[in-house]
């Protein structure tokens, strides 16, 4: 193992946060345990597995074996020739990152306050392949390896998830080769072009030391790194995720990843790693602020809709995220003043109006109610078959209120009034009601109205009628209603 520090030194493997925490062993006085936590970020690669048989005569005599992989753990052994010390390890099995404790029993030091962590924490930041059998031709020195290390990549996504991610493999090697002039611990290292380099099973890289890859989420893949012909030598390899990212212009809802929008909402698209300018984009609904770029923007159409956008990155699998367009599908009252007039049987309230469903933003959408005619009887029957007040514009505020939907104080608002009867016509006043069955459209910007998306029913009522000061009243639109007497004080403004 110590012969390995000998060999080459390369760039740090992984940018995973690596932490390590020693305690006392209470089983033991002559050793040390230690934990290791490591950061689990979307990309990392670890060592899985370590099969190393060594040995050699230069910088001192030496042999070493170890045998370990993650789940079952294992053992190893350094010694030092002739005479010096033997090193034994051991290690306990785990599942990354919490990889089992270690122990060092130092043969015949015994020293007691040694720390060794698992055979990984060593590796880092090498990996060594390959053999290599060498000996001078004066017999003087000789080196034998033959190492096998299996690396993983950890894909990202949370337990469960499932899906694809796009990654850009890349990875850098080195061979080592010795001879009479160039004996061991200095080899002549050669550094290995991209196209002998296969990375697992997934294929070699490109020219520009790339593999483009896309990869089941949450998951281990194998991704060992080997050269043609198994040269001894060593090398690193990084994998870089381009998760394609989506983020809503509105503020609210707070979840702007959301994959559900509103019509006419949009929609900022990019890779978690920038990615190339000339990446092309498309949609199969909707439209793009641009199809050429590292970014776009996606505004969703006006009608409900599964649109898909598809991002290909030069020389990568295409990447797509599809996003479910969804219309209003009614309108949320909420109550804010009433209408009434001191003993007449009118009724009515001021309502401030909600888009829904809540889970959206409908920024973009404007109403109008369609123009309906009341049935009336009784005190209200003046006003049958007459229409109210149609196609008004209504705009709504770009503030989504959860549980109400999309509105906001002092924006879109409604007045729901019964109108003023001829005092004269009925008195004593007698039981009466008036109903009204109103259709709404929408449109997004200048678009063509999609009609009737909600019927929103109006409704009034005047009972235990009599002389002036006698009766009760009602009045409801939508899910917003108010109860009065028909001596109730004057308020508001009809």
């Amino acid at each position: 193992m110590k012969a390995k520090s000998l060999l080459m030194a390369v760039a740090l493997l992984v940018a995973g946060l690596i932490t390590a925490v020693a305690q006392s062993n209470p089983a033991s006085a002559s050793a040390t345990d230690v934990e290791m936590q490591l950061a689990w970020p979307d990309g990392t690669v670890y060592a899985d597995s370590m099969n190393w048989a060594n040995s050699g005569n230069f910088a001192g005599q030496f042999y070493e074996d170890f045998n370990w992989d993650e789940s079952q753990g294992g053992t190893g052994v350094y010694g030092e020739e002739p005479g010096g010390n033997i090193y034994l390890y051991d290690w306990t099995g785990g599942i990354w990152p919490e990889f089992g404790n270690g122990c060092l029993v130092d043969i015949p030091g015994g020293f007691t306050n040694a720390v060794y962590s698992n055979p990984e924490d060593w590796w880092w930041p090498y990996v060594y392949f390959g053999s290599v059998n060498f000996t001078s031709s004066s017999g003087d020195v000789y080196i034998n390896y033959n190492d096998q290390s299996q690396l993983m990549l950890i894909t990202g996504g949370e337990p469960g998830s499932t899906g694809y991610e796009l990654y850009a493999i890349s990875a850098y090697a080195w061979t080592a080769a010795y001879t009479d002039q160039a004996l061991p611990p200095n080899p002549i290292i050669n550094s290995v072009s991209p196209q002998q380099i296969q990375i697992g099973n997934l294929g070699r890289l490109n020219a520009s030391n790339t593999l483009w890859v896309t990869l089941p989420v949450h998951q281990e893949v194998p991704v060992t790194l080997t050269i043609n012909g198994d040269p001894f030598g060593n090398g690193l390899i990084n994998a870089q995720p381009y998760q394609l990212v989506s983020q809503c212009t509105a503020t609210t809802p707070s979840n702007r990843a959301r994959t559900t929008i509103g019509v006419g909402e949009q929609v900022n698209l990019y890779f978690s790693t920038t990615a190339p300018t000339n990446t092309v984009w498309s949609t199969s609904a909707g439209s793009l602020s641009v199809t050429n770029g590292s970014t776009t923007i996606l505004t969703a159409p006006d009608r409900k809709v599964t649109a898909t956008v598809t991002a290909i990155i030069p020389g990568a699998p295409s990447v797509s995220l599809a996003f479910n367009v969804i219309e209003p599908s009614s309108v949320y009252y909420v109550t804010n003043s009433f209408i009434h007039t001191y003993d007449e049987a009118d009724i009515g309230f001021y309502a401030w109006l909600y888009l829904q469903p809540d889970s959206v933003n409908f920024y973009a959408v404007q109403c109008q109610e369609e123009q309906a005619y009341v049935v009336a009887n009784g005190v209200y029957s003046e006003f049958n078959g007459s229409g109210h007040q149609p196609y008004r514009v209504i705009s709504f505020g770009g503030t989504v209120v959860p549980g109400l939907g999309t509105g906001n104080v002092g924006g879109a608002y409604d007045e729901c009034y019964s109108g003023m009867q001829d005092p004269g016509l009925f008195l004593p006043y007698t039981n009466g009601s008036e109903t009204l069955a109103i259709p709404w459209d929408f449109q997004v910007g200048n678009g063509v109205w999609k009609t009737n998306f909600s019927t929103i029913n109006w409704f009034c009522s005047e009972s235990n009628g009599g002389d002036h000061g006698d009766g009760l009243l009602n009045a409801s639109k939508s899910n917003a209603h108010c109860t009065m007497n028909v001596d109730d004080p004057s308020v508001g403004a009809p």
